[in-house]
């Protein structure tokens, strides 16, 4: 099915004179990085999950047609965020600068095809690719013999792609580990364009390794109850967090890929591998269920109690990524209980009872920092002239409140270890309870300090990312383990 842009290529063209030969340019894998139809999915997955259930269906009952009509029908490409092969598009655009004719081949909607050639303005033709069954497929050059005649057209695209036996010449997109190879196998005058595949360091990215920091908390119990060198507690407490690890980073994959739409118009997140179009949709989603798997397989071996609550963060965080996070402040204090989840997390799989005074604590210095993330957010967008944030519930006009509250729960949090301190269970754990009255003091010079730096528009958009890089930070964690120790 051909979609005209201006006027197609003449029939009297002569095959083998190159400026007269058609360049057909492969639109996924090629020029795009990424997988638009995937990731068109996955933004009806987030607004409207029905929908894309039933998108689904369509696809395994009626096929891949069917389900990018589905598609087509409920979401809006934005061609002007996509993440195009900046390399192959500036060779596309010496072609047409030197009078070559280039035609656009895709598998994608009609509507999405046509808005991203008008976009790049290079192509005089969009191509879709469809089979007999009308079920789109790679492009296989059945559709371009046809459309310009055997061996009459030059081809853009993956190394593997089949359209190469009809294609006269072209340019190829390969791998940095297999250009000389293709360099050898390629006939001559087909050029090759150097194109990197994800590497070990994109998928830490990916995976947020620092971001397992956050589930240090679940060691918290153990230290709040002098636990610390019990063996079979800290090799529970090891086990779990690798668990808890594992997990979150698959959640972190899912929530990339609900937000991709939004992650590319942001200033800083738009770096990120899924956004950027580093890694493939279909690469991640297989790399999350197996962590999913993973995580499920080492929590096996704890106590069913973990297991329920890693369960209930998992539905937590795919609720929160889905439709919580659209809700201020509910996504504030969806958070704050996601963080609070580690906590309890360490009790079930040690076994030792959950501390009202700790879980109380937890929730509020939680909060506090929930809200400092919003704030930096806040912060960031007003600087930028926007109104409101994207994907999110707040107004820029907010900020000020966001503070307030995240200020008030911080010192809550403070007010709540004063009174532990105070308590008789105090006093029973620690010889020199005493010394531990230092904690209230470095603590709200923490949280003071860390709001201080909100407002100053120095603070990250996670405030746990800040706490690894700040320096000051490190020194009153230490002087907290100090504390500890002497008590």
């Amino acid at each position: 099915m051909v979609i005209p842009m201006t006027a197609r290529v003449s029939d009297e063209a002569d095959p083998e004179s190159t400026g007269q030969r058609p360049l057909c340019v492969e639109a996924e894998g090629a020029l795009i990085r990424g997988d638009p139809l995937w990731e068109g999915w996955f933004s009806l997955l987030r607004h409207s999950p029905g929908a894309a259930i039933v998108s689904l269906a369509r696809r395994i009952r009626e096929g891949s047609a069917a389900f990018a009509a589905e598609l087509s029908a409920h979401v809006s490409l934005d061609a002007t965020q996509l993440p195009y092969e900046q390399a192959l598009l500036g060779r596309l655009r010496q072609a047409k600068a030197e009078g070559r004719t280039l035609a656009l081949v895709t598998r994608l909607p009609r509507v999405w095809a046509a808005r991203i050639a008008s976009h790049l303005n290079v192509f005089e033709a969009v191509l879709v690719e469809e089979d007999v069954r009308g079920r789109r497929r790679c492009c296989t050059g059945s559709t371009l013999d046809a459309h310009y005649g055997a061996k009459s057209f030059d081809y853009v695209g993956d190394a593997g792609s089949p359209a190469w036996s009809r294609a006269h010449s072209g340019i190829v997109l390969v791998s940095r580990e297999s250009a000389i190879r293709a360099e050898q196998r390629n006939p001559s005058g087909r050029e090759v364009i150097v194109r990197d595949r994800p590497s070990g360091r994109i998928w830490l990215r990916q995976l947020r390794l620092h971001q397992w920091l956050k589930n240090l908390l679940i060691f918290v119990p153990l230290i709040a109850a002098r636990q610390v060198g019990n063996l079979r507690m800290d090799a529970a407490a090891a086990a779990a967090f690798i668990a808890f690890g594992l997990v979150a980073s698959a959640n972190y994959i899912l929530n990339d890929l609900l937000d991709l739409s939004y992650d590319r118009k942001h200033p800083t997140k738009c770096q990120r591998p899924l956004a950027a179009g580093l890694l493939s949709v279909r690469s991640a989603t297989a790399v999350m269920a197996g962590l999913f798997a993973l995580g499920a397989l080492v929590a096996s071996a704890l106590p069913m109690e973990y297991s329920e609550v890693l369960v209930l963060y998992v539905a937590g965080a795919v609720a929160y990524s889905l439709f919580l996070k659209r809700s201020a402040p509910l996504d504030a204090f969806a958070l704050a209980g996601l963080y609070t989840l580690r906590v309890l997390a360490g009790n079930a799989a040690t076994g030792l009872p959950p501390s009202f005074w700790l879980l109380a604590f937890s929730i509020f210095l939680f909060l506090s920092l929930a809200m400092a993330k919003r704030h930096a957010e806040l912060l960031r967008l007003g600087e930028q002239g926007e109104s409101a944030s994207r994907g999110l519930g707040y107004l820029t006009a907010d900020r000020e409140m966001v503070s307030q509250l995240g200020v008030g729960a911080g010192y809550i949090s403070v007010l709540v270890l004063a009174l532990y301190l105070n308590s008789p269970k105090a006093a029973l754990l620690y010889s020199r309870p005493g010394v531990l009255w230092f904690l209230c003091v470095l603590l709200l010079y923490w949280i003071t300090r860390l709001w201080l730096v909100a407002h100053r528009g120095q603070l990250d958009d996670d405030p746990v990312v800040f706490a690894m890089r700040d320096r000051i930070s490190r020194l009153v964690a230490l002087a907290v383990a100090v504390l500890l120790i002497l008590a």
